[in-house]
This record gives C-alpha cells, structure tokens and sequence, in this order.
C-alpha cells in the first residue's frame, strides 16, 4: 500500500486540525448517518487528527484560540 504526503503551512495545517477536531466532536451531536456516509470516512479523519497530535504544540498553549484565529487571517490572506 502506498503512503502519500501532503504539505501544509503551519497555518493551513492548524486550520486544517481545528476543522477536524470540530468534524469528530460535533459528530456525537448529529443524528446517526448525517456526517459519514460510511465509518471509513471518519478513521481517515481520525487517523489525520492523531498525526497532527502527535507533532503540534500549539494546542496545548492557552492562547490557542487566538493561534487558530491568526491562522485562519492567514491562510485567507494567502488564499
């Protein structure tokens, strides 16, 4: 099985891990089916959100937030 890499800026990737984070706890807020339409859908989510967690710092800071909204300024900047 082949293995891909996608590169990211650090914003884009911290964006990116917001948005999943917030796709997987939301998640348990949606009537069963309406997010997925199929669990593979989620553990490729699963899988990104633990690779991201496994390298970045940054949610673990307390000015997260103000971190994801730079971020997010950025990659529309640049977008």
């Amino acid at each position: 099985m082949s293995k891909h890499t996608i590169e990211l800026t650090d914003s884009e990737r911290l964006v990116l891990f917001e948005f999943i984070c917030r796709i997987i706890d939301d998640r348990y807020h949606e009537p069963a089916g309406t997010l997925f339409e199929d669990i593979a859908e989620e553990h490729v989510l699963c899988i990104i959100k633990c690779q991201f967690e496994k390298e970045m710092i940054e949610p673990l800071y307390p000015n997260y937030g103000e971190l994801v909204q730079k971020a997010r300024e950025d990659v529309r900047k640049n977008y």
